[in-house]
């Protein structure tokens, strides 16, 4: 249609095609000013309903004048200039024109800096207060009906094909309108819709903006289908770090399955956006909404521990004497209980491990080593007195100490799976009680739960030495997963733990899960990645985001379903250091027990500096790093606002985009085995090591979490791409450890070796800028 007449428009070019037409750049020659013209295929108004519908909608978009909407100017039927005799005339909508790009390209560059996502999903919001305001409901929003303007404002597209509120529900070609991964679960069921169909689609962009990814993705519509209708989305702080809590408490609420427990209004959703707070608090402006009534009472330290935690002083362990309740509550701030940190003294041993105070406050319970008590061991001190001793026996590991409730008896495991032991407080020895497994909670003072090192679950009983295997339904499970139990929600038969992949230590993919223990009910799937939950008294689960090295958060649950009743939030402040599984603990009042010594093992930030060599400038670049981070390679691109991180996680690596700008992290592989990444040519795709086992391999990917990679080189790793993107350097080892440089043919795949000496040592080999030559070190 290009250089043809459409009505009185000359069309120009074409800006984009999708399943409801083509839209064309045109001139008005009647107004004389440059329009965007959409033009429906004609079988879109081949009934009279359909018609009637369409031009009823489109007069009711035709009246919302916003700022963030793109104003149509015309609707009509036209047959195109050049078209033969008797074509059917096409039906259009003539809008206006927006230079610039759509919002799916801008992502698809780079996940957007928060601040750029707020601000765009908040006048995306404005736009829908507006027409929700006239009844009329989209029912396509989606990052590409979203335009970005020159100067960066967001005006929503496509209102023409909007629906009112009294019109019929259209269903065409038997798919509902709408692109699917943006549906909401009532809209993907084909069911009557409403603003909060809008209001969801706009969770699922928010998002996208965020994470650089849908929510949910799927080579098939009818997976994307069941994932929005059953499944949670995986949590944005997991994909990207340095986010505020807030922020995907926001996004959870949008995207809520049940259309009542969503933002009912536009409005809503503004006010909570306008009081984020993203100077890196986490925080809002303003207070948290309060979780449930019955559960904000904190509770302080019990007085008959606050005396002697108070004369200690060597920083060993540190308690936080408040409960975590008010993480959650809604005070003002004058009611917030202050924060009590004490310390306890704990001469002559080091390498703490497993600390947990026992019920009544008598005793503390450690896995340490000393040269002067024994060698290593499990110690009790007594409180009252601060006297330490090693129980004996205990030799070796011990892990996963639990006192039972009336803290006659402290259980641990010995090793990761080596047997379930119970000793007698405070000078008894130990006695096995199951030969292998690893304890997961007392039931009561006789019996506890424990799991074998496969996939069943057993209660011990102490006094009758009878094991009792609990038949649980746990579904399909992939080879190599298990089921993990860690806590009881008080008063009931609900147990929360988390299935684990056991087959690749370092990339562990944890799923949060929750059973009713009597009577073998389903283990439900709650939640993923994370691990290590633990109840804490009031109402509350606390949990590791990710990993055992993952940010630790208290959320509330209800006290006797242990359904969730608001989002995660973090335990510590920005000023402490996230702790790793086996350096804490929760005692059941929620004060919390931590390791907090100048040699902790933990690191929850790092940054580093980029320096221009011509001017010798330095720049300093403040990295939200993942928790137990360390960066491992960094390789900036061209402009220097973004670079590959190669970031280990304790034992895992995976891959990083860093965006120097607002210096926060987005990952990109999820594998814990990918390292050494650099950018190919134009900076959209990267070539990176993947590493199983023994075996290394080369792969290529676009910089987006959500593509696949592609592998493209067996046995290699370190790669470089040529700036003409024709050749790719890589070192291969061969001939147990030797080292070779090679070069590979991007287009034939022809390998060659450019230094077989056995002696070249790939530091960093790079082309020359023609492509021409590599430097390397040898």
């Amino acid at each position: 249609m290009i250089g043809t007449t459409l009505s009185h428009y000359l069309i120009e070019a074409e800006l984009g095609r999708g399943g409801m037409g083509i839209v064309y750049r045109a001139k008005d020659t009647k107004l004389d000013r440059t329009v965007a013209i959409k033009v429906l295929p004609s079988a879109a108004l081949a009934s009279a309903d359909d018609r009637e519908r369409f031009y009823r909608e489109a007069k009711s978009a035709a009246q919302l004048h916003h700022p963030n909407i793109a104003s149509v100017f015309e609707i009509d039927e036209a047959v195109p200039s050049d078209a033969p005799h008797g074509t059917q005339p096409s039906p259009f909508i003539a809008m206006e024109y927006i230079a610039g790009g759509t919002l799916q390209e801008k992502i698809q560059e780079k996940p957007l800096s928060l601040p750029d996502a707020v601000k765009i999903a908040s006048q995306v919001a404005e736009a829908l207060k507006a027409a929700h305001a006239k009844n009329i409901v989209h029912r396509d929003i989606k990052s590409a009906n979203v335009m970005i303007t020159e100067d960066g404002v967001a005006k929503v597209l496509d209102f023409g094909l909007a629906k009112t509120n009294q019109s019929t529900m259209l269903t065409r070609m038997g798919s509902t309108l709408g692109t699917v991964a943006y549906m909401s679960p009532e809209q993907a069921r084909g069911q009557e819709v409403d603003g909060r169909t809008d209001l969801y689609s706009l969770g699922t962009m928010l998002y996208e903006m965020v994470a650089g990814r849908l929510p949910f993705a799927g080579e098939y519509e009818q997976a994307v289908v069941y994932s929005i209708l059953n499944e949670p989305p995986e949590p944005l702080t997991s994909l990207r770090t340095g986010l505020p809590m807030q922020l995907e408490w926001i996004v959870n609420k949008l995207m809520a399955k049940d259309a009542e427990y969503r933002y009912q209004t536009a409005a809503d959703l503004l006010a909570d956006l306008k009081s984020l707070d993203l100077s890196g608090s986490g925080q809002t402006r303003r207070s948290m909404p309060a979780a449930t009534a019955a559960s904000m009472a904190a509770a302080p330290l019990k007085k008959d521990v606050t005396g002697w935690l108070w004369g200690a002083a060597a920083v060993v362990l540190v308690v936080l004497g408040t409960s975590l309740g008010w993480l959650l509550a809604r005070p003002e701030p004058a009611a917030k209980p202050p924060v009590q940190r004490v310390t306890i003294k704990l001469e002559g041993v080091e390498g703490v491990r497993f600390p947990v105070l026992s019920p009544n406050g008598e005793w503390l319970a450690f896995f340490a080593s000393s040269s002067s008590i024994q060698g290593t061991g499990i110690f009790l001190r007594e409180m009252a007195t601060g006297a330490i001793h090693r129980i004996e026996g205990t030799e070796g590991t011990g892990r996963e100490h639990l006192f039972s409730p009336d803290g006659q008896r402290l259980a641990y495991t010995r090793f990761g799976n080596g047997g379930v032991f119970t000793v007698s407080v405070p000078r008894g020895l130990p006695e096995m009680q199951v030969e292998t497994g690893r304890i997961s909670y007392w039931i009561d003072d006789d019996s506890f739960v424990f799991v074998d090192p496969g996939r069943k679950t057993f209660i011990k009983h102490l006094s009758s030495n009878e094991v009792e295997e609990v038949d649980l339904v746990q579904g399909e499970l992939e080879p190599g997963y298990a089921a993990v139990w860690k806590s009881l929600l008080p008063g009931t038969d609900v147990a929360f733990g988390h299935i684990l992949d056991r087959t690749n230590p370092q990339g562990r993919r944890s799923i949060l899960a929750r059973v009713r223990m009597k009577d073998g009910s389903v283990v439900e799937r709650l939640e993923s990645p994370i691990m290590n939950p633990d109840v804490v008294g009031g109402g509350y689960l606390t949990y590791q985001q990710r990993n055992d090295t993952g940010e630790l958060v208290v959320r509330p649950i209800h006290p006797e379903t242990g359904d969730f009743l608001g989002p995660p939030l973090p335990v510590f402040g920005e000023e402490e250091a996230v702790v790793m599984w086996g350096t804490y603990s929760i005692p059941p009042d929620g004060d919390l027990i931590y390791r907090n010594d100048s040699n902790s093992f933990v690191q929850s930030s790092e940054s580093f500096w980029v320096v221009n060599p011509v001017t010798k400038e330095k720049t300093f670049i403040p990295l939200v790093m993942p928790p137990q981070g360390q960066s491992r390679s960094i390789e900036l691109s061209a402009d220097g606002e973004r670079a590959l991180m190669s970031i280990g996680t304790g034992g895992a690596i995976d891959i990083y985009l860093a965006d120097i700008s607002d210096t926060t992290l987005t990952q990109l592989t999820f594998s814990a085995r990918a390292s050494r990444a650099s950018w190919m040519p134009g900076e959209q795709e990267m070539v990176f090591t993947e590493t199983d086992g023994a075996v290394q391999a080369i792969y290529k990917k676009r910089v987006d979490a959500a593509a696949p990679a592609e592998r493209i080189l067996e046995n290699g790793e370190d790669p470089k791409v040529s700036p003409d993107g024709k050749l790719m350097v890589f070192e291969r080892t061969v001939n147990a450890g030797s080292q070779q440089l090679w070069i590979l043919e991007m287009e034939t795949g022809q390998e060659v070796a450019i230094d077989s000496t056995g002696e070249a040592v790939n530091m960093g080999a790079e082309f020359s800028p023609d492509s021409r030559y590599v430097a390397y070190v040898k």
